[in-house]
């Protein structure tokens, strides 16, 4: 039976429905809306309001943290370092906020469902008119002709932003579709939703979408017998698209052919030879993260150590593109667990690829499940949700920087549904 919420619990449970129109905005204005999360959630873990919530999950974070605290206070920047990873903690209170409200809301993911349907719609609305049209509905103007922005303006992260909500979408709309109308509206979001992404020119986002909805086409029970004609569809559109456009066929025809030469060619570094990582800049930057490693092997250099130690001469290494930027440096080397060996050494790299595992085998126990059929629409949300985690952690694609605010965000926002689904139907 469901509490009535007061008015601390409706504050935090409109904040939660709130974040993926925020999201959209920058990251001021869901930074805002954590910190708020983070005192109200606290505040009832003080009153012991927050309970039965996995003791494992928290354990973790709880020691994941501890040790990047103790990490930035032993780095050579110690100020950046600590400014970044001390209030980490609230990425720990948004999870248990989702969980909470889910256990007090008897509405909260219908709600949420129809916000990321809102949400989904004006933005592929949006990414198609500029496509076609080189500028928002709103006016603003796309300067990079090859990508789609949409509202997100000059942050390219139109298609990262759709490819990590789309498996929470699509799980939500499969726990709550009833007839015909509602399969077709799944259809329709998948198919909408993967364009958009594959137009956006975002190649790591349309990757891992594919991914995704392969691991919810083969294992939920609603596309069962459908996936077959989804899959071609998807393939057709695709294949329209790629042969009307030029500079969309001229991108992926360099991508593939790009890729397959990677993996027979070598470059020499300091008298060895090396596979490439995508191109010279990314092994460039893999190499001199595991030059840190190798200095720090435990804890690592520090939180957003990695932009200032890729300059150093024992980390550097001499190549330079065209605008005599080192090869090897930005600010973050553009890989989750390439960033984490360096930054946070072997306990941090540790206790995230064992999360993967983690997540990697519950989908695995769960294509084999035998309660496929015990609460089938919410058996397949789980399996949307749990490949909405494994892409955000999936090791071998370019990523942006783990300790961004704004991925952050979308990292932790499935894990309070995953230990709610598991809770309430036992799984």
């Amino acid at each position: 039976m469901y509490e009535k919420l007061r008015y601390n619990d409706l504050i935090i449970k409109y904040l939660l429905l709130s974040l993926p129109v925020l999201l959209i905005s920058g990251p001021l204005l869901p930074e805002i809306a954590t910190g708020i999360i983070f005192f109200l959630i606290a505040y009832k873990i003080i009153k012991k309001e927050i309970k039965h919530f996995n003791k494992i999950f928290i354990y973790g974070f709880l020691s994941f943290y501890f040790f990047i605290i103790i990490s930035s206070l032993l780095s050579d920047y110690v100020m950046l370092s600590v400014t970044k990873t001390g209030f980490y903690i609230r990425f720990l209170t948004l999870t248990l906020s989702i969980y909470y409200i889910l256990n007090n809301s008897n509405n909260f993911l219908i709600l949420l469902k129809n916000v990321l349907l809102i949400v989904f719609f004006i933005l592929i609305l949006d990414g198609f008119y500029q496509y076609f049209f080189y500028e928002n509905i709103i006016g603003m103007a796309n300067l990079n002709t090859q990508r789609i922005s949409s509202f997100f303006g000059k942050e390219l992260i139109y298609g990262s932003y759709l490819s990590k909500f789309l498996p929470i979408l699509v799980g939500l709309l499969l726990f709550f579709q009833k007839n015909n109308i509602d399969k077709i509206l799944i259809y329709l979001t998948i198919f909408l939703s993967v364009v958009a992404i594959y137009i956006s020119g975002e190649r790591a986002a349309f990757i891992l979408t594919l991914i995704s909805i392969t691991i919810i086409f083969i294992s939920t029970n609603f596309f069962y017998k459908s996936k077959f004609y989804i899959f071609l569809l998807i393939i057709l559109g695709l294949f329209i698209i790629t042969t009307s456009n030029e500079k969309i066929k001229g991108k992926w025809q360099s991508t593939i052919s790009n890729t397959i030469s990677n993996f027979s060619n070598k470059i020499d570094v300091e008298g060895q030879r090396y596979f490439l990582i995508l191109d010279k800049k990314y092994t460039y930057m893999g190499l001199s993260a595991i030059k840190m490693f190798n200095d720090k092997p435990i804890l690592g250099h520090g939180v957003k150590s990695f932009r200032f130690n890729c300059k150093k001469e024992n980390y550097r290494i001499n190549e330079f593109d065209n605008y005599n930027f080192r090869l090897n440096c930005g600010n973050h080397p553009h890989n989750t667990y390439i960033q984490l060996i360096a930054e946070t050494g072997i306990v941090g790299f540790g206790l995230i690829i064992f999360f993967f595992i983690f997540i990697s085998f519950s989908l695995l126990k769960s294509f084999f499940s035998n309660q496929k059929k015990t609460f089938p629409n919410a058996f397949d949300l789980r399996i949307c949700i749990l490949s909405c985690m494994f892409i955000n952690l999936f090791p071998f694609t370019t990523t942006g920087s783990f300790f961004n605010n704004w991925l952050s965000i979308l990292y932790f926002f499935p894990i309070g549904f995953l230990f709610y689904l598991n809770k309430t139907y036992k799984f």
